[in-house]
């Protein structure tokens, strides 16, 4: 079977099965009701929520398919968790709703109105992310400035969270004390990556870079929305250069040509090299020669063989598994990989990710008529680091996938 045969296949695939990824009427026991149609992860039963930032990569797979109706009542769902809770949760059911996940509903927002024009709509998407924001530099900044992550769980729900990773976490604390602290800075954790080295059990410690970089995004995604609206820019514009200063002081290093969380409690970086690089391209945090040490940095380190993995092959917790860690590639990160090279003038970095990204998925849809939820950045296989058993998935590996094609297809 050709090459552009198998693709076919699996574009024929997603197009297939994308409705049966839309919830009409959440029937899960405890969720927030939304007032319209929502896309969730998977086919089957697992993940069958309104999950945050996975909706976002799905969107951006249903606008190049033509699905526009559904990455709009998708967006107008996070407009409407902004409207009543004043921000958008990890996801919609109750007990869960303590914590949001990396900001991304803005560039949902820029992407719609790419497509609709629709001026009264984005004046209702402005107002939703200016609440947004709030949320995130009111409950979740730090005392330089920058963001970090945080919760807002009670006593109650902390305690609760020991049934969610009882059996993913392997140092969880007996000490009653401890183990509130162990766990409120998981929930944490969760409201980014869930889990990761990156933190050492601190999450609210850190100035996180991908979190910085996604609210760098909000401010210039504001600047425009608001000079399209007749409104003042220039106040956006003033924080988000803020902001690259901060970056620039705290997340920066010039020597190894690579951003870190910065651990405000302790006043030093991390020294965890990940993916969160790719982050701050997409979202056009650092200057052109910072790009490039980025690119040559992240070479072989982070960009392997099959995709871009989550974090370098550095060893870190050799008792523990993390899945957001080498060697997985996680949709999300191929696609702000790319999004990033295109940013800064590299469109043969950014083929040839996806071009690694095609062939995984072609590959392993081959081997098991699936996509997943993550693939090995090093085989090009499904032999993961895994916390839970890994579920087939749509959502964001198709988004992420139909993004990769069109790449490709834009450069033949």
């Amino acid at each position: 079977m050709n090459e552009s045969s198998i693709q076919q296949r699996v574009k024929d695939y997603i197009s297939a099965n994308w409705d049966a990824t839309v919830v009409e009427k959440s029937e899960l026991l405890g969720a927030i009701p939304l007032p319209e149609k929502y896309t969730v992860p998977t086919m089957g039963p697992t993940f069958r929520a309104f999950f945050y930032w996975d909706t976002y990569f799905t969107c951006e797979g249903l606008i190049l398919e033509g699905r526009l109706d559904l990455a709009l009542s998708n967006a107008n769902n996070f407009i409407h968790l902004c409207n009543t809770l004043g921000y958008i949760p990890n996801f919609n059911i109750e007990g869960h709703l303590n914590r949001s996940q990396l900001p991304v509903a803005a560039m949902l927002y820029e992407a719609v109105y790419k497509q609709t024009g629709d001026k009264a709509w984005l004046a209702e998407a402005f107002e939703a992310l200016q609440i947004e924001y709030s949320y995130w530099m009111g409950m979740r900044i730090g005392p330089d400035g920058l963001n970090r992550h945080y919760t807002h769980a009670s006593p109650v729900e902390i305690d609760q969270f020991y049934d969610v990773v009882k059996d993913r976490l392997n140092d969880i604390p007996e000490d009653r004390s401890e183990r509130r602290r162990y766990l409120a800075a998981a929930i944490a954790e969760a409201e980014n990556w869930d889990f990761t080295p990156r933190y050492d059990r601190r999450c609210p410690d850190f100035y996180a870079v991908d979190l910085n970089a996604l609210v760098l995004s909000m401010e210039e995604i504001a600047g425009d929305f608001a000079s399209e609206l007749g409104e003042d820019a220039e106040v956006w514009r003033a924080r988000a250069a803020q902001r690259r200063m901060l970056c620039d002081e705290f997340l920066w290093n010039e020597s190894q040509g690579l951003y870190f969380d910065y651990d405000w409690a302790r006043r030093e970086q991390g020294s965890v090299v990940t993916a969160s690089n790719y982050y701050a391209l997409a979202c056009g945090l650092p200057s052109a020669d910072q790009a490039a040490a980025i690119f040559e940095a992240a070479d072989g380190v982070l960009e392997l063989a099959c995709g871009v993995s989550t974090g370098a092959d550095q060893g870190l917790c050799p008792e523990q598994i993390y899945q957001w860690d080498y060697p997985n590639a996680w949709p999300p990160i191929q696609f702000l990989a790319m999004k990033g090279a295109l940013r800064y003038g590299r469109p043969d970095i950014a083929e040839g990710i996806a071009r690694k990204y095609t062939d995984t998925i072609e590959l392993n849809f081959e081997r098991s008529g699936q996509l997943w939820e993550k693939y090995n950045a090093v085989t090009g296989g499904i032999d993961v680091s895994d916390e839970y058993p890994m579920p087939p998935m749509m959502g964001w590996t198709s988004g992420v996938y139909l993004y990769a094609c069109s790449i490709l297809d834009a450069s033949s």
